[in-house]
């Protein structure tokens, strides 16, 4: 790892956080991205002290907004040219809907629009340092998930778990669709399943889906259904130093470190490429990639 320099979005605590610390350990070069400031400062002060790596850096950038995934795009291109590992690891829920300033809904613009716009702002770099590699954190929740393009952004329906394992499901369409549009390129594209842990954020997306008096107990029963942090981001990892993930692109990890299959739509082309097409259209951009055959 230490030849790897590696970009992983919400890295300043739960899973990010764990996949940075452990990188850095193995000596990569590491930036992270988070909103909060003094979080992040904190972060690569522990990160950095632990692992006694000091190239551990912190990009402060709000990711729900497209002009803030634009800029950071630019800092990260100009201070950091030698970028050849994306990790897409951020990822937000909402209890009630919320839009952004962009006037998208919020799980939707951070989960999947912001992967999809930071990694075409960020392709130049990374094919000017191939072998690459783009990993994109799902979840195995997006096999209950479908997409309807009718209502995508849930104006006429809104349940947080649902939008989140819908975003899941995006993830996953957006890394087969990008593997194809790479292929060749020497950039490669997979997508990994954490598993369920302890973090803020599946403790909001569990607590909306429990009765009222089960999210009395859900702090007690937490702590032995969810595993660490820690132990999550070992797919992460794995997806970016496993010499065995060498050339392999379109595939997802399990928590078991293997290739496995994720549900039957993930794998629909034309959902694939209509979601492509949508998500260009909401990010104003046209993309450069070549489209699958």
């Amino acid at each position: 790892m230490p030849t790897q320099t590696v970009l992983i979005t919400g890295g300043t605590a739960g899973i990010g956080k764990a996949t940075a610390m452990t990188l850095a350990k193995q000596g990569a070069e590491v930036i992270i991205i988070g909103r909060n400031q003094n979080r992040g400062n904190n972060a690569v002060q522990e990160i950095q002290a632990t692992s006694n790596n000091p190239h551990v850096h912190f990009v402060q950038a709000d990711l729900s907004s497209q002009a803030e995934i634009r800029r950071v795009a630019e800092v990260v291109s100009q201070q950091f040219p030698n970028l050849n590992i994306l990790v897409n690891n951020v990822a937000g829920v909402y209890r009630h809907r919320q839009q952004t300033v962009d006037g998208i809904e919020a799980t939707f613009a951070l989960g999947h629009l912001a992967p999809f716009l930071l990694t075409h702002l960020l392709l130049p770099v990374l094919r000017t340092n191939t072998p690459a590699r783009i990993i994109n954190v799902s979840s195995d929740g997006h096999s209950m998930a479908t997409l309807d393009f009718d209502d995508l952004q849930a104006h006429k329906f809104y349940r947080a778990i649902d939008v989140y394992v819908r975003v899941k499901l995006a993830n996953l369409l957006f890394t087969y669709e990008l593997a194809r549009r790479l292929d060749g390129t020497g950039v490669t594209v997979n997508a990994v399943d954490p598993g369920g842990a302890h973090t803020q954020l599946t403790d909001s997306t569990t607590s909306d889906m429990l009765p009222p008096i089960m999210k009395f107990i859900y702090p007690i029963v937490s702590r032995f259904a969810f595993t660490t942090a820690e132990k999550a981001s070992e797919s992460t990892v794995y997806a970016v130093t496993s010499p065995n993930l060498e050339g392999i692109t379109g595939k997802y990890i399990s928590t078991k470190l293997t290739e496995v299959m994720s549900s039957k739509g993930s794998y629909d082309i034309e959902i694939a490429r209509r979601l492509w097409q949508i998500s260009e259209e909401l990010t104003a951009i046209r993309t450069t990639t070549k489209r699958s055959a």
